[in-house]
């Protein structure tokens, strides 16, 4: 049995080839379980600030994440995401990438449930043998590291 890996990437990278040939890097087809978590919080903030759908930052740095308290902004962060997932979808298979993804926005008995991906890694690292966040350069992550989890900048 091979390792398991879990890949944490920001919605920013999603489109890039950079981040494929990546995962190329670190995964052997053969062996390892890859799971991913898809962020998109540059694509939320684009969709919530064009329909104007308030929201606000809660928590402390490092573990903040994005109130929307309507029903409506919520519902549509999560087609959002749906649709991320079918385009990581697309491009993993035409890269010849196996993976699971893992959703980080829920639909539970019609209400919908937001939450950051990498307050989600944070949360699953512990069963993974090696967890990655994949971000921008720009974006300093020093938290991430007491969880054991390695941040990739590409």
């Amino acid at each position: 049995m091979g390792t398991r890996i879990l890949v944490k990437v920001t919605g920013d990278l999603v489109e890039e080839q950079k981040f494929y040939d990546w995962l190329k890097e670190i995964v052997i087809p053969t062996k390892d379980e890859l799971y991913l978590i898809l962020g998109a919080g540059s694509q939320t903030k684009a969709l919530l600030e064009k329909t104007n759908i308030p929201y606000e930052f809660v928590g402390p740095k490092g573990f903040t994440r994005r109130k929307i308290e309507s029903y409506e902004g919520r519902k549509m962060i999560y087609l959002l995401e749906r649709k991320i997932k079918n385009t990581v979808r697309h491009k993993l298979t035409w890269e010849g990438i196996t993976a699971s993804i893992i959703d980080s926005n829920l639909e539970v008995d019609g209400e919908y449930l937001t939450q950051n991906g990498d307050l989600m890694a944070m949360g699953l690292c512990h069963n993974f043998d090696k967890t990655y966040v994949v971000t921008l350069p720009d974006r300093e992550k020093p938290f991430l590291r007491v969880f054991g989890i390695e941040v990739v900048y590409l």
